[in-house]
Parts: C-alpha cells; structure tokens; sequence
C-alpha cells in the first residue's frame, strides 16, 4: 500500500512512527511535495533511515522531473522508488533527459524507476527501452475505495 505525505509532515518521527506502525501493510511512503528548505534535509535523512533499517517500509520520490526537483533531492536521500512525473511525455528530448539523469545517479544509489502516465503502446515502448517499471491508464484506471477494501476483505 502506498500513501502520499509531504516531506515537511515526515520531519515529526512521532507522526511517521505512527504511520508506520499503524499499517498491517508492507507501506510505501510517496514523498509528494519536497516543501522543506535545506537546513531540514538532515532531520529528514535521519528519520527515513531510521524507518528504513525499523521496519519493511519504503520511501518513494513522486513526481520527478528535472524541472521540478533538485537533483541533489534524489542524491541526498534514501529513495526506493524515484517516479517519473508524466510530464517527461512533453518532449521526446525532456523525457531523455530525465531518463538520463536518474539512470546517472543510479550507478552510485541504488533505486527503481517508475515512469507515471503511460497511457498507450508508444509510452510504454518508449519507458520499456530504459528498463523502468511503467504506471499509467493503459494498465488501468482508478477504481473506488470500497473495490479494495472489498479485495482485502476476500484476501
């Protein structure tokens, strides 16, 4: 299971700590908005390692692209998953570089790709020929809350 949470609420351990404990879930953490200054980057390393080596959780960089974040934010923590924001469709250059820059960090830390809004056969070739892993409405839709809780259930 994944939630979405601003980097600035994973700065109280207490609040991460309880989200973490509260899940019956393997729980993946999708940092949504990086909305704090540099001065917290390390209170924040602290606590996602410290979740990291405590528990089975993961954290997850959403929607990445080189216009939007720094690429000292996916150096500088301990991300799983970095996600690529659809927005690297644009452009058939854009979506070159973003690739290129994850995959040139990803010969010194270690995390999967994600590539988001794959909606057809030629996003998905295009996110196959750089071995990432691919999200988007060609897989399928959202579906209403009371469809999971209805799979869970029967699990």
């Amino acid at each position: 299971m994944s939630i979405n949470i601003p980097a600035s609420l994973l700065l109280d351990i207490e609040y991460l700590n309880k989200i973490v404990t509260l899940s019956s879930f393997i729980l993946a953490i999708e940092v949504t908005n990086m909305d704090i200054n540099h001065d917290s980057f390390n209170i924040l390393k602290k606590h996602m390692k410290h979740i990291l080596k405590t528990s089975s959780t993961e954290f997850w960089l959403d929607d990445f692209s080189s216009n939007r974040y720094d690429i000292e934010i996916v150096r500088a923590f301990p991300w799983n998953i970095i996600k690529l924001d659809k927005s690297i469709f644009n452009s058939h250059d854009y979506f070159h570089e973003n690739i290129n820059i994850c995959k040139e960090i990803q010969k010194t830390k270690h995390f999967e790709l994600i590539v988001e809004g794959v909606e057809n056969k030629e996003k998905q070739k295009l996110a196959n020929k750089y071995s990432t892993f691919s999200q988007g409405y060609l897989y399928g839709r959202p579906k209403k809350t009371s469809h999971y809780l209805n799979l869970i259930a029967s699990a």
